[in-house]
């Protein structure tokens, strides 16, 4: 009988895998995917800047609008001190 050992993984380890999938992802086009992986991030730590970053940029990729500026305004619902989500939520709205 060979005995098997389970590894637990951390939420950070498993986000930073989520978060590396997510980008090879978007470089390959499969945003989709890449959306799925990087709401699980978010899901779990909301504040996950570049997580959110990321979404919104991907659905701006898509030219989906109405999302990427959600994603940045609940980011910046959960911490105002973001700058780059105030800056990236700017940007959309002048557009």
């Amino acid at each position: 009988m060979v005995k098997s050992e389970v590894v637990v993984k951390s939420d950070q380890v498993k986000q930073a895998e989520l978060l590396t999938g997510a980008k090879q992802a978007i470089q390959f086009g499969l945003y989709d995917e890449a959306i799925s992986d990087l709401n699980l991030i978010l899901i779990q730590s909301p504040l996950h800047i570049e997580a959110r970053n990321l979404l919104a940029g991907t659905y701006f990729k898509q030219q989906d609008i109405n999302s990427a500026q959600l994603v940045l305004q609940e980011g910046i619902a959960l911490n105002a001190n973001v700058l780059e989500w105030r800056i990236m939520l700017s940007k959309i709205l002048i557009m």
